[in-house]
């Protein structure tokens, strides 16, 4: 069952997010298990969890089954375990829908599997360093400024400087994020986490632009 609720917290973030890949799948599930369940992970220990190389302590599973809308990891197995084929009260005939059930449930693991075999293949030993102002794609060996390779991030993710000419704002959602920090600010071109620092970066506002951008012609 722990193997499915991964698969589900997986399927669920990569809907939300629209991220197509295990590791920013993992990188966005990270930052939501610390940020709102206060439980600390990593990037890498959830690819571990989801490659079944490691099994996830019950505070994580109980992290992923509230993110999936469960009170907890119990509740999320109580629920699911008819999915499974656990039995339930007296046994029964089989019947054909129940046949053509377990065939298909057995397509779906095989496709799992090959999945999670492309997964171990493809996103071993892939890192991405904080280079200065921007990610770079390395392999992975454990060195400050380095994470999880996020393609999404990886492209998108840049810190840059800003004057009152920058676009803030597309159709009113924000592109540019920032972090103060220390009487410091910092501005960025996706959101997620400042690599410095760690902290959660946070939507561009008025109130920010007026009190932190300066005009473009001060700082030419």
């Amino acid at each position: 069952m722990v193997d499915k609720l991964l698969l589900d917290a997986f399927e669920k973030v990569g809907k939300d997010t629209g991220n197509e890949t295990d590791n920013g799948r993992a990188s966005h599930l990270e930052q939501i298990i610390i940020e709102e369940y206060k439980t600390p992970i990593t990037a890498r220990s959830l690819i571990r969890y989801l490659k079944k190389e490691n099994n996830p302590k019950l505070d994580i599973r109980n992290a992923l089954a509230q993110y999936l809308g469960f009170n907890n990891y119990e509740d999320y197995v109580s629920q699911n375990s008819d999915s499974f084929g656990k039995p339930q009260g007296k046994l029964k005939i089989k019947s054909r829908k129940g046949i053509k059930t377990k065939f298909l449930w057995g397509v779906f693991g095989t496709l799992i599997a090959g999945n999670l075999a492309y997964i171990g293949f493809t996103s071993e030993e892939e890192c991405m360093l904080w280079v200065e102002n921007h990610y770079e794609k390395c392999e992975c060996t454990g060195q400050a400024l380095e994470f999880a390779l996020n393609e999404t991030e990886l492209e998108k993710f840049r810190k840059v400087d800003v004057c009152d000419k920058t676009t803030f704002f597309k159709e009113y959602d924000p592109v540019i994020w920032y972090d103060k920090y220390n009487g410091k600010i910092e501005f960025f071109t996706y959101y997620g986490r400042n690599p410095m620092n760690g902290r959660t970066l946070k939507p561009i506002t008025q109130t920010i632009i007026d009190g932190h951008v300066k005009p473009c012609y001060s700082i030419e």
